[in-house]
């Protein structure tokens, strides 16, 4: 939904972990801006570097303005819904196991 402030956005987390939560952005938000704005209001307070917003399908970028991605059309009867998707704290992405073949060394 549209308002003179900006827009109103649901914020969702496809695990179904946390609960649904409404967004009241400025128009001149960037992705970036509603990351940092998660990163203090969202109910696990997922840091910006974490997270990946996701709205129709697609992955947004940070430099990318809210305003001109979300079309929100007048008779909308429910604010526009962004997927979040995070790591936890402390389950950083892990590397793989360096190769055994490459570990022994050549006669």
């Amino acid at each position: 939904m549209a308002s003179s402030t900006g827009l109103e956005l649901i914020i969702r987390a496809p695990t179904g972990k946390e609960v649904d939560c409404k967004v009241s952005c400025g128009s001149d938000w960037t992705v970036k801006r509603l990351k940092e704005h998660l990163a203090l209001e969202y109910p696990s307070k997922p840091p910006c570097h974490t997270q990946r917003v996701i709205y129709e399908g697609k992955l947004l970028s940070d430099h990318q303005q809210l305003s001109s991605l979300i079309k929100v059309s007048s008779g909308a009867a429910e604010a526009p819904v962004l997927f979040l998707i995070y790591s936890s704290p402390g389950s950083a992405p892990t590397s793989p196991a360096p190769s055994t073949a490459a570990a022994v060394a050549a006669p």
